[in-house]
């Protein structure tokens, strides 16, 4: 199940008629590109008599749009082989398709997984991140190969105390990737001396209102660090403005969802987000992939499903592990989960303009040990150009401001991670929170 075309607008409801029916709008090449690997994936297992002897899997593909309902018509589509949702007997027998890949999203997934786990039908998502997906009571058959971001908030706190940054903006995208996360982020942060200038949400509505005030919080912050939690289409949509309005001082902190997206890389785009740094799933060059995608054209493709008793298949993914042709071991810990690998990327703007992803460190969790953090400040490429990292991201927020009370007079505030102004001129009291 994948995203092949990008979510319709939410209709405006006036409530006089009724609304037009929703239907997929933009071709979207990223996750089509995903269903091709997906492809190239079955086809080389079948070809490898090692893997499964005297067995051909087989597949059907399904386009989710990225909204709740289409992918829960999908899949129990897949599961039961009718176009109709399933009912009467037909929830009890065995199901033509025997476990799920999808989906992209987070609060899609939530859907679908809350009701295949009633049929026990496994569902294992390549790019779901959302430490929610780990409750094996609401989800007891959902699996993922990316790690959850519980495992990306460690690391974001890690790099905020690396490099003494102490005040900083906060915007995320209003789902469950975005809000989860920056509650995980939250938390760790608790007994750090990190303070949160500002947290805006990114809607799904009224955009053409929103962006702009939320891209104005942003420009007349003081805080020139932003960390972000958001999908990639939310992250396009606010970035364009910033771009628009030719903010060029703020150093951006991207998650996986946009770290590596060749969206931004328009070189009006680049202007306000060269020096990005961004966390990114760890990538393996996989042989014969890119020829794959490269030679692909329209034909036909095996329709015979692998059937077997899901409950045989639920029990063999719990107790997967392996080792990758790369080095990487494949295994599922208690929550259904692999351990988390993240590169850290920075974006390096080049001569011509172009963008080009870097390297600088990486964070990594395995078989349950103490997370490693390491990342290379040498070589990282800051906001404005610059390649040593400028003093303001530091000093930024630090010594206070100065508002007017209700009595007119002047508070002061010194951010150690809150402070209590009292209505005395001229006294300050605060304390860690």
């Amino acid at each position: 199940m994948f995203p092949v075309h990008s979510k319709p607008p939410k209709p405006k409801l006036d409530f006089t008629q009724r609304p037009e029916p929703l239907q997929c709008r933009r071709f979207v090449f990223t996750p089509y590109r995903w269903l091709q690997t997906v492809i190239f994936a079955v086809e080389e297992i079948n070809r490898n008599p090692q893997l499964l002897p005297n067995l051909t899997l087989g597949y059907a593909l399904a386009d989710t749009c990225v909204t709740k309902r289409t992918a829960l018509s999908a899949a129990l589509g897949l599961v039961t082989g009718k176009d109709r949702v399933v009912t009467g007997s037909g929830c009890g027998r065995t199901p033509e398709v025997p476990v799920i890949i999808g989906d992209a999203c987070s609060s899609v997934s939530k859907v679908i997984a809350r009701t295949l786990g009633v049929f026990s039908i496994p569902m294992i998502s390549y790019s779901a991140t959302c430490a929610c997906l780990g409750d094996r009571l609401k989800y007891p058959t959902f699996f993922r190969t990316v790690p959850n971001d519980a495992f990306q908030a460690q690391a974001m706190a890690h790099m905020l105390r690396l490099f003494g940054w102490t005040w900083v903006g906060v915007v995320v995208g209003d789902e469950n990737y975005g809000k989860s996360g920056i509650q995980l982020l939250m938390k760790e942060l608790e007994n750090s001396e990190v303070c949160v200038a500002f947290s805006e949400i990114i809607p799904k509505v009224n955009l053409d209102a929103s962006i702009p005030r939320i891209v104005e919080t942003v420009k007349q912050s003081t805080a020139k660090v932003i960390l972000t939690f958001a999908i990639c289409a939310d992250m396009y949509t606010l970035l364009r403005e910033v771009a628009r309005q030719n903010i060029t001082d703020k150093q951006w902190i991207a998650t996986e969802s946009w770290a590596t997206s060749s969206l931004y890389a328009s070189p009006v785009m680049l202007t306000s987000l060269k020096g990005t740094i961004g966390f990114a799933l760890r990538k393996a060059n996989i042989q014969g992939l890119k020829s794959f995608l490269t030679r692909l054209k329209p034909s036909d493709l095996p329709s015979d499903p692998f059937v077997q008793e899901f409950w045989e298949i639920l029990h063999y993914l719990r107790t997967v592990n392996f080792t990758t042709p790369v080095g990487e071991a494949v295994y599922f810990n208690e929550n259904s989960e692999p351990p988390a690998s993240y590169d850290i990327m920075n974006w390096h703007v080049g001569a011509e303009g172009k963008v080009k992803f870097v390297k600088v460190g990486q964070f990594d969790t395995v078989d349950g040990s103490d997370s490693k953090f390491y990342m290379d400040a040498k070589k990282v490429f800051w906001s404005g150009g610059q390649t040593e990292m400028p003093r303001k991201h530091q000093d930024s927020g630090q010594s206070g401001a100065a508002i007017p009370n209700a009595n007119g007079h002047l508070w002061a505030a010194v951010w150690l991670c809150a402070a209590l102004i009292l209505p005395t001129p001229g006294v300050i009291a605060a304390w860690r929170a």
